[in-house]
């Protein structure tokens, strides 16, 4: 096993601390103080502006956490390379 995470931070606070622009206040989530693979935890998104031009917009949207390492599809992984 890995270790623990947990998510009690209130939207407000991630909002503000990530300087999201965006949060639906009915996907609020109850704290988890430790995250199994099929909790939803709150994630920040970054989407680019409709008009190509540079703006940055931020969301914070609840997404299930999968907590499992990816490993590219071919080639040896960076850290067996490491190790």
């Amino acid at each position: 096993m890995r270790g623990r995470h947990a998510s009690t931070r209130s939207p407000q606070d991630l909002t503000r601390l990530f300087r999201a622009t965006d949060w639906p206040p009915d996907e609020r989530l109850a704290p988890i103080w430790n995250v199994a693979p099929t909790d939803d935890v709150y994630a920040i998104l970054e989407r680019a502006g409709r008009e190509g031009g540079d703006e940055v917009r931020r969301e914070l949207r609840p997404l299930r956490w999968d907590g499992r390492e990816q490993r590219p599809q071919h080639g040896p992984h960076l850290l067996d390379e490491v190790a």
